[in-house]
């Protein structure tokens, strides 16, 4: 995941985002205590982007899917970019259920991090 890619399968179908290639500088994973912190660094983000890559990671901590599958989310990304079936399921992340401390997350940051408990 960590490098240049096409992140269609991590965005919102209310992205506007002319381009979904970002770059993925670094990507820490940490417990802290009861919580799980994922700290992103990129060129930028997509719109909700985080927020899936956060939810797909958990799905494979989770044993839900194999660690291949993000692979696979990034290779179908590329040969099918515009297929909503693809979407990496945010419902692990959803407000309601485990974020307890939101992102530090701006529109043009380079840097996001998330705290799931």
């Amino acid at each position: 995941m960590i490098g240049r890619h096409d992140f269609s399968a991590f965005r919102a179908a209310e992205c506007q985002a002319k381009s979904p290639v970002r770059t993925l500088d670094r990507l820490d994973i940490a417990r802290e205590g009861n919580m799980i912190r994922f700290d992103l660094h990129a060129d930028a983000f997509l719109y909700r982007m985080v927020r899936n890559i956060v939810g797909a990671l958990v799905y494979v901590g989770n044993g839900r899917q194999p660690p291949s599958w993000i692979g696979e989310l990034l290779a179908r990304a590329r040969s099918h970019p515009r297929r909503a079936d693809i979407r990496a399921p945010p419902a692990l992340t959803s407000p309601a259920s485990i974020i307890r401390s939101a992102s530090i997350c701006r529109r043009h940051a380079r840097r996001c991090a998330f705290l799931l408990s």
